[in-house]
């Protein structure tokens, strides 16, 4: 019984201690790059003060049933529209001219993340994969959550429009989700 074997069967008695303290730090890291994220994203984003999108934003809000205030911001640093926000939600888009129609289609489906409480279910599936740090299908399944959710909110939308309202945007739709792939 030499210390080799020793620490070999001290590390098996308590590999549920290994486990549980890897799941903790995935979390922890999991949370301060969020937090990171969102402090990037508020340093470089200007608060939208164009009255006529924020009543347009208004607007589809109250259509949406979002009874909650939500903020409007343009940040030049992203590429792509989000919601950030758990309390207080806000809509960050990558430039605030845009044309109607995208600016109507982008904040429904922005609103329509909200509303199914999008982001409190990828954060279940991040806690998922923290305490299934050790299995690589976790992580797969993760992505494939993050696809199917925005898919859904793409179909919501979709569902309440003309087809000859939506061709176009599906077209943008279809575009940025294979840019999106390629990274």
């Amino acid at each position: 019984n030499g210390p080799i074997q020793e620490l070999i069967a001290l590390l098996v008695n308590n590999i549920w201690l290994v486990w549980l303290m890897t799941a903790l730090i995935l979390l922890i890291r999991k949370i301060t790059v969020y937090q990171s994220f969102v402090r990037f994203i508020k340093a470089g984003q200007s608060n939208i003060s164009d009255i006529e999108l924020l009543d347009k934003l208004s607007i589809l809000a109250e259509q949406s049933k979002v009874k909650v205030p939500v903020g409007l911001c343009i940040n030049p640093l992203i590429s792509s529209p989000m919601l950030i926000g758990f309390i207080h939600p806000c809509i960050v888009l990558p430039d605030a001219d845009i044309s109607d129609t995208d600016f109507q289609y982008t904040v429904q489906h922005e609103l329509i993340h909200y509303r199914r409480k999008d982001m409190f279910y990828k954060w279940l599936v991040q806690a998922v994969v923290c305490l299934h740090w050790f299995n690589p299908l976790v992580y797969l399944m993760s992505r494939e959550i993050d696809k199917a959710c925005e898919f859904s909110c793409d179909e919501a939308l979709i569902a309440g429009l003309e087809r000859l309202c939506w061709m176009p945007w599906l077209n943008q739709v279809i575009i940025r989700n294979l840019l999106h792939q390629s990274h």
